[in-house]
């Protein structure tokens, strides 16, 4: 079965490169059936979308399995659990403390394992089996939604982690919109737009020093560009306010498609950063896990600014087809 199921997607795929690429290069996208709002939808997009949803809950997945995930937090916040534990198992903090870790490790290892065999049957299984049960997709959508929520709580509630990594949570989100028999672009083609800027929008703040710069992002600009800490600061402010600048600059109909092409390209640049600023010969795998996988996990960061540049049948640099939907031009 799953032979036969891998060559399929095989076979998709080479079709979508073949294709849905050097239809993107020309500006041909949409065959005249497929502009027809609303009804029909580019195959290799919604492939695009599947893509980014496998690579993501894999990763997720081994990065939660091998690594642990910040939902630990959320069960050992004893602000909001002391008085449920007190008032509904007549337990104290200090005991359950004693004996929580002897199950939510195994719980915690457990999800990871299952957020990679979801990744796995999203990435095996064809987009005909998720039209007809697109609803086993809701348990992922909603754990992707607590997942920005504990790294939020984590980091002291700062907004800008919890907006940072939107756009990773709504990759499922996507997914199931766009597998609708007439996907419904008003709702679409804004709130995909929303994600990214909250992405670029979150990483910007930090970037710029709105909130404490994380160590990492200073180490891994000094590694990569052999610069001291003062100078990456100077950089990161740099690329922080591009950040908040390119959001800026979708709201411009004739800047939106430049706009898009730079997010795909710096969501890809600060991706495969993780990688090339940790990888040591001494490590074990080069130290390959987790940083790769910290990379794979970002492919959102890049594939979805490249899905919403594939809709871009321009005249003037705005979608035709979104044009007659939305009545873009109105307000731009």
């Amino acid at each position: 079965m799953f032979p036969e199921l891998f060559h399929r997607w095989l076979k998709g795929w080479s079709s979508f490169w073949r294709q849905g690429w050097r239809g993107y290069l020309s500006a041909g996208y949409f065959s005249a059936e497929a502009a027809h709002v609303g009804r029909t939808l580019p195959r290799h997009l919604v492939s695009l979308a599947q893509l980014t949803l496998a690579l993501t809950l894999l990763a997720r997945g081994w990065l939660t399995y091998h690594w642990d995930h910040p939902v630990r937090g959320l069960i050992w916040y004893e602000e909001w659990w002391t008085p449920v534990l007190r008032t509904c198992f007549g337990i104290s903090w200090s005991e359950f403390a004693q004996t929580s870790d002897t199950w939510i490790t195994p719980c915690i290892e457990a999800l990871g394992l299952g957020l990679m065999l979801t990744g796995g049957f999203v990435l095996l299984l064809r987009q005909r089996f998720w039209q007809k049960w697109r609803i086993l997709l809701v348990p992922v959508m909603l754990f992707m939604l607590v997942d920005v929520f504990a790294r939020y709580a984590e980091k002291d509630f700062q907004v800008g982690m919890a907006i940072e990594y939107m756009l990773q949570a709504f990759t499922p989100w996507l997914f199931y919109l766009l597998l609708a028999k007439k996907p419904h672009w008003r709702l679409i083609y804004p709130a995909t737009i929303l994600s990214v800027a909250c992405c670029f929008i979150g990483h910007g703040s930090y970037a710029i020093g709105y909130y404490p710069v994380p160590a990492h992002y200073l180490l891994m600009t000094m590694k990569l560009l052999s610069i001291d800490i003062e100078s990456a600061r100077v950089f990161l402010t740099i690329v922080g306010t591009l950040d908040i600048l390119v959001v800026a600059a979708l709201l411009v109909a004739r800047l939106r498609q430049l706009a898009l092409g730079y997010m795909a390209f710096w969501g890809l640049v600060t991706a495969l950063a993780r990688v090339l600023s940790y990888i040591d010969s001494t490590q074990k795998w080069y130290g390959l896990d987790p940083w790769l996988l910290e990379t794979i996990v970002r492919s959102s960061h890049w594939l979805v600014p490249l899905l919403l540049l594939s809709l871009l049948r321009t005249k003037q640099g705005e979608p035709l087809a979104m044009q007659k939907l939305l009545r873009i031009d109105k307000f731009t």
